[in-house]
C-alpha cells in the first residue's frame, strides 16, 4: 500500500508529526463511524509519493448504502479537518483526500441520485475552523 519505502529519506520532525496527526484523522472517524470500513493498519513511513496512510477493511461489496457512503466521505475529510483542529492549519497533504472526497460527493449526487437536499451536513469551514462547525443545507 502506497509504494515502495524510501529507504534514506529524512522527514523532518514537524512533518511526520503533521503526517501523523493527519493520518489519525482518518483512523479515529473510521473506528467511531457506524458504516465506514474498519481501520486495519497505519503508517507514517514514506512511500512512493505520499508520507503516510491510513489503511481500512475494505469488504468487496457490490451494494453501498448511503449511511456507508457518507461516513466513507467523512473518512477522507478527516485527515485534513485533524490537522486544521490540532495543528490550527491545513497542508497540502490532503489534497488527494479532497479529490477523492469531491468525485465520491459528485458521484453520489449525479450517479447515484442522492438528494442532499433533504439532508443537513456538516460544513467545516477551512479559513475560521478553529473547532467550530457550521449547520448548512444544501
Amino acid at each position: 500500500m502506497g509504494g515502495v519505502e524510501r529507504p534514506g529519506h529524512f522527514v523532518p520532525r514537524a512533518e511526520l508529526h503533521r503526517t501523523s496527526v493527519h493520518e489519525a484523522g482518518h483512523v479515529l472517524v473510521a473506528w467511531h463511524s457506524t458504516h465506514a470500513a474498519a481501520p486495519i493498519k497505519v503508517s507514517v513511513v514514506p512511500r512512493g509519493h505520499t508520507n503516510g496512510f491510513a489503511q481500512t477493511q475494505d469488504l468487496e461489496k457490490s451494494h453501498q448504502s448511503e449511511a456507508e457512503l457518507f461516513d466513507r466521505l467523512t473518512v477522507l475529510l478527516a485527515g485534513r479537518v485533524a490537522e486544521e483542529v490540532v495543528l490550527g492549519d491545513p497542508s497540502t497533504g490532503a489534497s488527494n483526500d479532497l479529490e477523492r472526497a469531491t468525485e465520491l460527493a459528485y458521484e453520489m449526487v449525479r450517479g447515484f441520485k442522492f438528494n442532499l437536499n433533504q439532508r443537513e451536513v456538516l460544513i467545516m469551514h477551512s479559513c475560521n475552523l478553529r473547532r467550530k462547525y457550521v449547520k448548512h443545507e444544501f
